[in-house]
């Protein structure tokens, strides 16, 4: 199977899909393919989970810019390269993660930067996620009592 299907699981994916229809393999790939981002893109993932899980948590869905700041800042402190960056590269990078996380369905249309919401995943790609590792949910703004209690 290709990457995405592995991202979504096994040789048990690609039977699922085989079996659905047109519009819902494609909605599966997609998903699998923001399963893929959030795996393999440490910032997006983080910020997913430090920032974005938090002000759920918290009850704030308005991301704003000082939320972004205050996370590279945070993050500035391990990664001392992230100081060296130009203030154009710097916001092109904050432009591609509120895409993707945009993209994944983190992120939706509202004030400031956008509305923290949760993303709809099907079934097959919550199971898939789960029997990979569960922790990858936390990168789509399921709390440890969700990511914990199945």
């Amino acid at each position: 199977p290709s990457p995405v299907l592995g991202v979504l699981g096994n040789s048990d994916a690609l039977g699922y899909l085989i079996r659905r229809g047109e519009a819902d393999t494609v909605y599966l790939l997609r998903q699998g393919v923001r399963v893929a981002t959030l795996k393999h893109t440490q910032l997006a993932f983080d910020f997913a989970t430090e920032v974005l899980r938090e002000k759920l948590a918290l009850r704030d869905p308005v991301l704003r810019p000082s939320d972004y700041e205050a996370f590279v800042d945070s993050k500035s402190l391990i990664h001392s390269s992230l100081n060296l960056l130009k203030p154009s590269s710097r916001s092109k990078i904050r432009q591609v993660l509120l895409l993707m996380l945009s993209e994944a369905g983190l992120l939706g249309v509202g004030t400031a930067l956008g509305t923290i919401q949760h993303p709809v995943l099907s079934p097959a790609v919550l199971r898939a996620i789960r029997a990979d590792r569960p922790r990858w949910l936390a990168g789509f703004l399921f709390s440890d009592t969700e990511i914990g209690g199945h």
